[in-house]
């Protein structure tokens, strides 16, 4: 990135704010204003401490401070990078991948890896409330926002919604499918999250390594009358989402 990009503002020498402090602010401001866009890739330190006329010593502790506070990211031998905004997810709520990507200002995507009837497993038949006879509805996708895959989803939803398997699944919500075609007005959520490793083939879908931390997410979601309607297992990378309870 050439110096020239941006507006340089002036460090108060004589200030009591700590030089580091000063130059925090700058560069959170530059985030803030999407001068600095997600992605970036900010000055390096020398060309930061040419620039701030600041000692590196000063822009390394800059710069720690704000990887730490997340506005940041370094890239072994690439260099340090403005951090990609994550999706903020309340684990107490339901709301629609595509709900929760678009409220965050990005653009989501699906690509439907596999969608087929089935009989159950056992868990399913577990969770699901079904006997063996019962086919259910299968959807393995990859979920995407701005056109990077950050999520691979397995969908087992109950009998009752197997005519989903006709629907444009790559193109619409599944929890709209489920409000317009089934008049559901409530999808009550039990979540459990942990910390999983990436498998072969779960880093190839989402284009990181094997045995990179990834967030496990399992879901079983009901209707307002507490009939289950669809459980869910969903492998997150783990730096594009966050989840919190409120």
């Amino acid at each position: 990135m050439k110096q020239t990009k941006h507006k340089t503002e002036e460090l108060q020498h004589e200030s009591p704010v700590p030089l580091y402090a000063q130059l925090s602010d700058i560069i959170i401001d530059q985030i803030k204003s999407k001068t600095l866009q997600p992605g970036e890739r900010i000055p390096t330190e020398r060309e930061l401490s040419e620039t701030y006329h600041v000692s590196r010593i000063t822009v390394r502790r800059t710069l720690s401070d704000l990887v730490e506070l997340g506005y940041l990211h370094k890239q072994q031998g690439k260099g340090t990078f403005v951090h990609q905004p994550k999706i903020e997810d309340n684990v107490l709520e339901n709301k629609s991948f595509s709900s929760l990507v678009l409220s965050n200002g990005m653009k989501p995507s699906t690509k439907v890896l596999a969608v087929a009837l089935q009989y159950p497993s056992p868990v399913d038949m577990h969770l699901l409330e079904v006997d063996d006879k019962s086919k259910i509805l299968f959807i393995h996708r990859v979920r995407y926002m701005n056109d990077r895959p950050v999520m691979l989803e397995k969908n087992y939803l109950a009998p009752k919604y197997t005519s989903l398997i006709h629907e444009d699944l790559d193109r619409c919500s599944l929890y709209e499918l489920l409000t317009s075609k089934f008049q559901i007005t409530a999808l009550r959520p039990e979540k459990s999250i942990e910390i999983s490793y990436a498998t072969e083939y779960e880093a190839a879908c989402l284009q990181c390594k094997k045995n990179d931390p990834v967030i496990l997410v399992r879901e079983l979601i009901r209707d307002q009358d507490g009939v289950p309607v669809h459980h869910t297992k969903q492998i997150v990378t783990g730096n594009h989402f966050s989840y919190k309870i409120i």
